[in-house]
């Protein structure tokens, strides 16, 4: 299978003006199942409590996808802990992380994908207030629109580059 690619965009994890500081923002699914957002809300209530998190805001445009952030400036070590507690718990998308760990930042999608609605806020888990931030680091990035496929970057005259199975 060979997978259209579609542009999306993004905010970072980098906090603007402190450097080192991330706010932490979720990529929530579950690997060969379907999840269910009270399941979300459980995890993400205890991750919640664990660091001491202000409120938490899951967004989703699917049955089973939700992108989950809230607004606390935390270290990147601590971010990652977060993300592999959410790993353990079996409902962090693990190219998530992968690409977190190799760009020392992440990347939530904020915009539609191809053939989806718009994410809508659907839940809220209440903790503290935090002031939303009045600038984030924004991204442009390419994904497949569907999730396993072929990689093929052409060049000119369409002459493969590189494949990726």
């Amino acid at each position: 299978m060979v997978s259209e690619s579609q542009t999306l965009e993004g905010i970072t994890s980098q906090v603007i003006c402190r450097e080192g500081y991330h706010y932490p923002l979720f990529d929530i699914e579950k690997s060969g199942g379907k999840l269910r957002l009270q399941q979300v809300e459980q995890k993400m209530g205890k991750l919640q409590v664990s660091y001491n998190l202000p409120d938490v805001y899951l967004n989703s445009d699917k049955i089973g996808s939700y992108r989950a952030y809230c607004f606390a400036e935390v270290t990147l070590t601590d971010y990652l802990r977060m993300q592999l507690d959410l790993i353990d718990a079996g409902i962090l998308d693990y190219n998530f992380f992968w690409w977190t760990v190799n760009k020392s930042k992440a990347t939530l999608r904020i915009n539609q994908k191809k053939d989806r609605p718009k994410q809508q806020l659907v839940s809220t888990l209440h903790s503290y207030s935090v002031p939303f931030p009045s600038k984030f680091e924004t991204a442009l990035y390419d994904t497949g629109v569907e999730k396993r496929g072929l990689t093929v970057f052409l060049g000119d005259k369409g002459r493969i580059i590189r494949g990726d199975n």
